[in-house]
């Protein structure tokens, strides 16, 4: 009997019965001028942030999805079975909190991100964002060139060495262009 993970993306014989499988997702923002259909074959950046639709296809939109995913919204992306040479796995027990937030500020202590993760939190709650939304526009930023315009939030928002030394740490990807994306278009 083939385990479930060996034949996904197969037509199997019927005799498997049951197994459980785990599949590596990545939270992926659609940055297309296009809408995404729940289980639509897409490939994923190296930077894991928007999908492409060309080129060898490496992951799935979340094929559990009600809706499409419109531009700008963030979605689930399944990467294909059998293609990561790594996968974490986050368990629940009664006697730990289950909090995400939890989670992820034991495992930023353990990667040595604490500080940097917060300061990007300070500077995401100086200009009234969320830290994910600030990481997400940096990281576009970095990827496409796109500056970000706040307005009066803006006004002393500024992303400087400090500031992409964290994001750095934080998302273990290169600043090749340092110089401020935020815009107050004032």
């Amino acid at each position: 009997m083939k385990d479930a993970l060996e034949t996904l993306g197969q037509i199997i014989d019927g005799d498997e019965g049951r197994d459980a499988v785990h599949i590596a997702v990545i939270s992926v923002k659609n940055t297309l001028q296009m809408t995404l259909s729940p289980g639509q074959n897409i490939r994923v950046d190296n930077d894991g942030l928007a999908p492409i639709l060309y080129g060898d296809r490496n992951a799935v939109v979340d094929p559990f999805l009600k809706d499409s995913v419109k531009n700008g919204e963030f979605f689930w992306a399944f990467l294909y079975p059998r293609t990561t040479t790594g996968l974490k796995h986050v368990w629940k027990h009664p006697d730990f909190d289950e909090s995400n937030e939890l989670y992820e500020n034991v495992m930023d202590t353990i990667a040595g991100n604490q500080p940097a993760r917060k300061f990007l939190e300070e500077t995401a709650r100086g200009i009234g964002e969320e830290v994910e939304v600030v990481i997400s526009n940096a990281t576009d930023f970095q990827y496409h060139g796109t500056t970000w315009n706040g307005g009066e939030n803006f006004m002393d928002a500024y992303a400087d060495d400090e500031f992409w030394d964290a994001w750095q740490k934080v998302t273990g990807k290169t600043a090749k262009d340092r110089s401020n994306f935020f815009r107050c278009a004032c």
